[in-house]
């Protein structure tokens, strides 16, 4: 933050050129007052508030008008060198100071300074929410407390709006100083700037910032915030570690309010690249539909790029912040008549794709009928046939909706003592750990995970309407354990509180034959509904399967398993199963004594219950029947003990032959 703020001063007579090094900062040039401080926004822009430039310029006699004018900029480069700069004033609003000089400067209050001349510096990230949040903030600004002139920090916390929410108060202790005026404020949880230090209460404490989303009413917004998140995304790709990009900043903030910001700073990046909006209220017109409600207050100064209208769907009533997101961003790449290069499109959709791929298999889904028909619009208008192109880099949707917790088990049949490791398995197999043990037997099993499961939760749950999924690595025959039962977090069962699911451990599908019917079935799976077949049953006796005809099975069926996993033939039809590519299973646990085999209300109950399911949407549909039981509701019995086992290509189980956990 302070690579990017500045001091405004005037400019040295004579002076013509970018300065750097011991020259730049020299008495010559010190002996210059501070008119206030300013902040790269984009690159060669810097933003301060209209009074420090107009206070600076009239007290050097500068007369007329102050737009065209140049002042100067110290600054620090992206290499630590501080340097001086000639800028030249190229939008300021007010003018001129208030009629009563002991007024308060009106809105916007704001200057974009130009340099004249290129130089390396960072920028900051600014906030695209319409209005800042009352909160903790760091505000930055040049100060002269130790005799020497210095960009510094403060802390305090916004505690009200002011005219018509331009203006936002800043609680503080202590005074605010002059030269501060025009430095950015930082808020603390976002890590995006949202003001800039406006004006101090003479004798009292606090002060009194300008919000960022008055740059809105400036001509060359559109310019600035463009440049800007090319800025950031150009940032985010640089591999040197040269530059912090914000978005990795903002995941140590611990933020959690929709689209990781990595992938939000790529989406801005790309949005930069479309043309602004042809009607002033497009943006707000898709971000309400995208929010699925209208909004409740004004939101400042209008919405004027594709940006800003992703910045209204932070906190929307009738669906997950990510969700209203993608949709909104889906809504503009197939908005009208948008022509990009091929490769910026590409990416924009494979970004989306792969978000509601992680996010939810229903958004993913919605999204891609907005893509297909926007396939079908081009096709239509050039001749072609209509033919549904693959989504970029997305595929079709996959059940793996981000990071999940990974509790692996292992049973040793001799001592029947349990194995255990509790952590979090992210994309391509990649696992990080938590905590491991070993337990004597089950009860004390669900008793010493129970811990480091919830630590897991905490850690990678987005939310509480979007709990991440627990997904259990076992053996076949450990699939008979009660995980989804297991009190680990309250009252309710775990099944209950989030989606529990089964994997096979250290079972693959068999050679090459076998990882291409996986992929087969996977991607019908994932399609289109499922249809299910009984495999260790017939008529209620058991049967040993014959692996010719669970091989002659349709892609899309699920095999449904009647009896206990431990026990023979079920066991052996689970390894057949696998083996010959089938990546979703549905099981249960029999229950009391004298019920193994009485299967015909389960059977009913799958067909009525999930007939008209995608596999994308069973873990959430026995989230949701485990919850009817817990609630005693007679007619979702028959799901008692359901279970299912789902092994996701898309989301690999860290590979037998390699290390589970450590360096990445």
């Amino acid at each position: 933050m302070l690579a990017a703020c500045v001091r405004v001063h005037a400019v040295r007579t004579g002076y013509a050129e970018t300065r750097h090094g011991p020259d730049a900062a020299s008495g010559e040039h010190d002996a210059y007052d501070t008119w206030g401080s300013g902040v790269f926004v984009a690159p060669g822009w810097v933003l301060t508030c209209a009074h420090v430039v107009v206070k600076g310029l009239r007290g050097t006699g500068e007369g007329g008008a102050v737009v065209g004018k140049e002042v100067g900029v110290t600054f620090t480069d992206s290499g630590g060198t501080e340097g001086v700069a000639v800028a030249v004033v190229d939008w300021v609003a007010p003018q001129e100071p208030p009629d009563d000089h002991g007024q308060v400067w009106p809105a916007p209050d704001m200057a974009l300074l130009r340099l004249r001349d290129p130089v390396s510096h960072d920028c900051v990230w600014i906030g695209d929410r319409p209005r800042p949040g009352l909160r903790d903030v760091a505000y930055y600004g040049c100060t002269d407390e130790f005799g020497e002139r210095e960009i510094t920090g403060r802390l305090a916390r916004l505690s009200g709006e002011a005219g018509n929410g331009a203006f936002v108060r800043l609680n503080r202790q202590d005074e605010v100083e002059p030269g501060m005026s025009g430095g950015p404020v930082l808020d603390l949880r976002t890590g995006a700037v949202v003001g800039l230090v406006k004006a101090s209460r003479p004798g009292r404490p606090g002060g009194l910032t300008v919000a960022v989303t008055q740059l809105r009413h400036s001509p060359y917004y559109v310019q600035v915030v463009h440049a800007h998140d090319r800025w950031h995304l150009d940032r985010l790709r640089d591999g040197s570690g040269r530059v912090p990009a914000w978005a990795y900043l903002r995941r140590k903030c611990q933020v959690n309010d929709g689209i990781d910001p990595v992938h939000r700073t790529t989406l801005l990046g790309l949005l930069a690249e479309f043309a602004p909006p042809a009607r002033a209220d497009r943006v707000t017109e898709l971000a309400l539909d995208a929010r699925g409600d209208p909004f409740e207050s004004a939101f400042g100064p209008a919405a004027l790029t594709w940006r800003d209208g992703l910045g209204l769907l932070y906190e929307p009533p009738e669906r997950h912040a990510t969700a209203a997101a993608l949709h909104y961003v889906a809504a503009v790449a197939a908005d009208g008549d948008v022509t990009l290069p091929p490769d910026v499109e590409t990416e924009l959709w494979r970004v989306v794709f792969d978000q509601a791929t992680w996010h939810d298999a229903r958004v993913h889904a919605q999204i891609r009928v907005r893509y297909d028909d926007l396939q079908l619009r081009r096709a239509s208008r050039r001749g072609d046939p209509p033919v549904r192109r693959p989504a970029p880099g997305g595929g079709d949707p996959a059940v793996t909706v981000g990071p999940t917790a990974l509790l692996e088990l292992w049973r040793d049949a001799w001592e029947g003592t349990y194995s255990w490791r509790v952590g979090v398995l992210y994309t391509r197999g990649r696992a990080e750990p938590t905590v491991s043990g070993t337990s004597d037997d089950e009860e004390q099993l669900e008793r010493d995970v129970a811990g480091p499961l919830r630590a897991v939760f905490r850690s990678v749950d987005r939310g509480e309407e979007d709990p991440v999924r627990l997904e259990v690595a076992a053996a076949p025959e450990l699939f008979t354990l009660p995980v989804e039962e297991w009190s680990v977090d309250g009252d309710e069962p775990l099944g209950v509180q989030r989606p529990v699911v089964f994997r096979h451990q250290g079972v693959r599908p068999h050679g090459e034959r076998g990882a291409a019917r996986e992929r087969d079935r996977w991607a019908r799976l994932c399609g289109e509904p499922f249809v299910t077949e009984r495999v260790d049953c017939a008529d209620g006796r058991p049967r040993t399967v014959d692996p010719a005809w669970l091989d002659a099975l349709a892609d899309h069926t699920v095999p449904v398993y009647c009896r206990a996993t431990d026990t023979e033939p079920t066991l052996g039809a689970l390894h057949a199963a696998r083996r010959g590519g089938y990546p979703v299973a549905l099981g249960r646990r029999p229950g009391p004594v004298g019920t193994d085999g009485a299967c015909a209300d389960f059977h009913r109950g799958m067909r009525e219950g999930l007939g008209a399911v995608r596999v994308a949407q069973l873990p959430y549909e026995l989230k949701r029947l485990r919850g009817e039981v817990f609630a005693r509701d007679h007619d979702s019995f028959w799901a008692l003990g359901l279970g299912l086992v789902l092994d996701d290509p898309a989301h690999p189980l860290p590979g037998d032959d390699e290390a589970l956990y450590g360096e990445i």
